[in-house]
């Protein structure tokens, strides 16, 4: 449903999307709305994209969702050590990413691969979809025998 027709004479002034659902902040108070009202209006090319966090990436920012207006800073290269060190040096940078933090950001990412992975397995299969990376590679075959009804949202 259109949420002005669900929520009538609500302002949105701020939408986050912790790990249970979403959080819609309007001037009449925080609608919380669990993932699995929200799955089904996520954009489809999203239930094949396997890279959540820009693992391809030099280096890739992201919000922090336990500290409002902080960002998740994930360095991979060089020339992304790089640029962190220049952001430091300008003392941009504050703080180290909470340890337990960041082991919810990797079960996170995991989950979706898996999701999304039975997603383009099911189209490949069912729909006659031509997969875009090779399914007979290791590491799908991995998530694909792990995902046997066993992903956490």
């Amino acid at each position: 449903r259109d949420f002005n027709t669900e929520y009538p004479g609500h302002t949105i002034q701020k939408i986050e999307i912790p790990q249970h659902g979403v959080e819609i902040h309007t001037d009449q108070g925080t609608i919380e709305v669990p993932n699995d009202k929200i799955r089904r209006y996520i954009r489809k090319g999203c239930h094949y994209c396997l890279d959540m966090t820009s693992e391809l990436a030099d280096i890739s920012v992201g919000a922090f969702e336990v500290q409002p207006e902080w960002n998740t800073v994930i360095v991979r290269t060089a020339a992304g050590r790089d640029l962190l060190a220049a952001a430091s040096q300008e003392e941009l940078l504050l703080k180290q990413y909470p340890e337990e933090e960041l082991e919810r950001l990797k079960k996170a990412s995991y989950n979706k691969k898996k999701r999304n992975l039975m997603v383009i397995k099911d189209a490949v299969d069912n729909q006659g979809l031509k997969p875009f990376i090779d399914l007979s590679q290791e590491r799908y075959q991995q998530l694909l025998a792990s995902q046997e009804g066993q992903v956490e949202n």
